[in-house]
């Protein structure tokens, strides 16, 4: 995935940070393998790459990056504020703070929970900043 979106980026006019976006895919994308049905057999994730624009004629604000599990997810990601986003972490614990760090390290970041009949699948996004001085070509 990490690949499939820098291969996205790098196809654009756009200055992002490029570690920020492979960090906050792989750890999404990570959580989405562990914790839903895309980490069973057959099991995948959609991945969606745009442009956020304040005008329809305006130059590249963000961009956002969705990633949507397979559904089956028994909890529900939680990505906290950036001001709390480690509160009650237990900072020795192998794993449960990637998704406050994808929350400190991007703009803005959310889960939508997606209903397909009784299907239940998550969307988890965030945005990065485009830097100035980028251009997108309409």
């Amino acid at each position: 995935m990490r690949a499939q979106v820098r291969e996205w980026l790098s196809a654009r006019p756009l200055l992002v940070d490029l570690d920020v976006v492979d960090l906050a895919v792989a750890e999404i994308v990570t959580n989405a393998a562990r914790h839903t049905a895309s980490g069973r057999e057959g099991g995948g994730v959609d991945v969606a790459v745009r442009t956020v624009h304040e005008s329809e004629s305006a130059a590249a604000l963000a961009v956002r990056v969705e990633i949507t599990d397979d559904g089956g997810a028994v909890g529900f990601p939680v990505l906290p504020c950036k001001e709390d986003a480690f509160e009650d972490a237990d900072l020795c614990a192998e794993s449960g703070r990637g998704l406050g760090m994808v929350a400190m390290m991007t703009d803005r970041a959310g889960a939508v929970l997606e209903r397909e009949g009784e299907r239940r699948r998550w969307r988890v996004w965030f945005e990065v900043p485009v830097c100035a001085g980028s251009e997108v070509r309409a």
